[in-house]
């Protein structure tokens, strides 16, 4: 948990963590132990006045609860002006091009829908690539073809991503 609060993407209000005036949105989006969660309370929030707005996670086939079934996710933006989806956790497309352009060293992993993200500060993300749209694939294929990313130590994917084939 964290004590930064959960800022709309929509209308910039902000959700704090703990019991406060803004519990009940929290309790009707989830029930009474959600009262002091301010993500609760972002997602009751964007339920109530943002119906219509978000997008639908792609990684909610991997086996989400039927609780999640019917709600919308979108895009978390932090403090230091990334975005996350709400669902997955995943980096915001852009904000990965952002990244490599910016000199972000990958971290390959051992599947092929995920990579980490390393910047200066030793942080890392986690993006997942049933974010990339047909056209994003393509970029990330082009500038990986290129050898215009920053891989991680063995300085190539394990295995290649899902929308990827060896030439």
């Amino acid at each position: 948990m964290t004590d930064q609060p959960y800022i709309c993407p929509e209308c910039s209000r902000a959700f704090a963590w703990g019991r406060d005036d803004d519990s009940p949105i929290a309790v009707a989006a989830c029930d009474e132990t959600c009262a002091e969660n301010a993500f609760w309370k972002l997602t009751g929030h964007m339920e109530a006045e943002h119906p219509q707005v978000g997008h639908l996670c792609p990684r909610r086939s991997d086996g989400a609860p039927a609780s999640f079934a019917k709600r919308r996710d979108w895009w978390l933006k932090r403090q230091d002006e990334q975005r996350s989806c709400s669902y997955c956790g995943s980096m915001h497309p852009d904000d990965l091009f952002a990244a490599i352009n910016a000199g972000a060293e990958l971290v390959p992993t051992d599947k092929d829908y995920k990579l980490y993200v390393r910047n200066g500060d030793a942080r890392q993300e986690e993006f997942y690539f049933q974010h990339f749209t047909a056209e994003q694939q393509l970029r990330f294929i082009d500038l990986y073809n290129k050898k215009r990313l920053k891989l991680a130590f063995p300085g190539h994917f394990y295995r290649l991503p899902f929308f990827a084939q060896a030439a």
